[in-house]
């Protein structure tokens, strides 16, 4: 007869972008069009895609979360944060560059560890963008290639020369080890002193 098969359906795994930075080009809707059909869009076929944000205020600031549709995020005006003294003393810190980096890379980092506090672990991916990353292709395929990686593209501009160095735009990972990526700020006194 007529034997129905009660399927389970399976689960959509979870995934977290966590949006950080100055907002700059991203206050124009070309931006954000490139996020959502080269990257947010695509993810959403396959995963179930939450957004957390964290950035100062702008005069776009509600435009730009409307269309983020975003579950978390974090205000703040760029002149009442501090850089900690021990930050602006630590040399190690630039490796022989400029140390006006130093108070950029710890607002950067900042960013990051903050829109964290908010992360479970029922997020399976997390991918850490840069308002002004652009995507170049389409993403197409599942992510499971990172299982115990994290992907972050070697340079932003299409040099392949490695010296360039990693792009701080962007990296995506499984929960574990992007949860360590995101606690970076954290572990920076104990690696550098």
């Amino acid at each position: 007869g007529n034997i129905k098969k009660n399927k389970k359906k399976r689960k959509k795994m979870k995934i977290d972008l966590l949006y950080t930075g100055d907002i700059r080009s991203f206050s124009e809707k070309d931006a954000r069009k490139n996020h959502f059909e080269k990257f947010i869009n695509p993810l959403k076929k396959n995963y179930e895609v939450d957004i957390f944000m964290h950035t100062y205020f702008h005069d776009n600031i509600t435009e730009i979360t409307n269309d983020l549709d975003c579950k978390i995020c974090i205000l703040e005006k760029r002149d009442d944060i501090i850089v900690p003294k021990d930050w602006l003393e630590c040399r190690s810190l630039v490796n022989g560059e400029d140390k006006a980096i130093v108070p950029r890379l710890f607002l950067q980092l900042r960013k990051i560890k903050l829109l964290s506090n908010f992360i479970d672990k029922s997020y399976d991916y997390l991918v850490r963008i840069r308002f002004d990353f652009v995507f170049g292709k389409k993403f197409k395929g599942n992510l499971n290639f990172l299982l115990d990686k994290i992907f972050i593209p070697l340079n932003m501009y299409g040099n392949p020369d490695p010296r360039n160095g990693l792009v701080d735009t962007f990296a995506i990972g499984n929960y574990n080890n992007m949860k360590h990526y995101c606690n970076f700020l954290l572990r920076t006194y104990r690696d550098w002193e």
